[in-house]
């Protein structure tokens, strides 16, 4: 059964992690950030509305490329799920084709013997894969209406080409079309695949660098705590970490914090 990828969970989870934390406590770094104006010259101060403007910018954005990625993963589902009905048709097309070239090989040797099944296709055994056995089939069957052939099979019967072809293209047909319905549900399953691959591409970079500029201006804002629970990691963006702030030992930051950073004990040192 077709399903999400616990990768994207992943990912839509850390985002939403992200988006949460900017909404709750994106107003405590606004009031940290505009603290910083006191030292600064009016006319190189910013604004509260241009610093809340660009946070819900960076969230806002953040959710939508989450929203695409997410799509793009049920497109991808959705063709999976269309392959199991066509992959069962396959296989049921296959028994009554390769019972009907057993029935004709053996008419064709027993009539023709070796020398006959050599001109017709079928000195080698009945295939049993589909493909194969499709291919076969086809083979036989352009050869015996190629060269045709009527005479008595010897039991008081017509042994005729013409005959063993189009009964060979009724139980032909179904596989055939199976096995190109198949092919066409592959090229869109791989055709949904890239698509969903590059957004994922693209979350990635929207993901890593909108987490790392909220985790600096957290950091700027006088929250480091804040900044260390939103910091993106390579865990995080690949989708291998579900539980933000669960980090794995090793798992650097993408981008890590900047020379000289005291240790985080994960308290922030300002109320939020």
């Amino acid at each position: 059964m077709a399903k999400m990828s616990v990768q994207v969970q992943n990912r839509s989870a850390n985002a939403a992690h992200v988006a949460s934390a900017l909404d709750e406590h994106g107003e405590a770094v606004v009031q940290g950030l505009l603290a910083r104006n006191a030292a600064l010259p009016p006319d190189r101060r910013i604004s509260e509305e241009t610093l809340r403007l660009f946070l819900r910018w960076l969230g806002a954005t953040l959710d939508s490329k989450t929203a695409s990625m997410m799509a793009a993963e049920m497109a991808y589902i959705d063709e999976q799920a269309d392959d199991p009905a066509v992959r069962a048709r396959r296989d049921e097309a296959v028994p009554p084709l390769a019972l009907c070239m057993t029935r004709v090989r053996s008419s064709v040797g027993a009539v023709l013997g070796n020398p006959g099944l050599a001109t017709y296709g079928l000195v080698e055994p009945v295939p049993r894969y589909p493909v194969e056995l499709s291919d076969y089939a086809r083979v036989a069957m352009s050869l015996l209406l190629g060269h045709p052939r009527q005479q008595d099979d010897g039991i008081g019967g017509a042994f005729d080409t013409t005959v063993l072809a189009a009964t060979i293209l009724a139980a032909l047909s179904p596989l055939a079309e199976a096995l190109r319905d198949l092919r066409t549900e592959q090229r869109q399953l791989e055709g949904a695949m890239l698509r969903r691959d590059a957004e994922v591409a693209d979350w990635q970079t929207i993901y890593v660098h909108g987490a790392t500029t909220f985790a600096s201006l957290s950091h700027m804002a006088g929250h480091p705590g804040l900044a260390a629970r939103v910091r993106p990691t390579a865990r995080r963006s690949d989708g291998r970490d579900a539980v933000p702030g669960d980090e794995v030992p090793g798992d650097d930051p993408i981008l890590p914090e900047d020379p000289g950073t005291a240790p985080d004990n994960g308290e922030d040192t300002a109320p939020l």
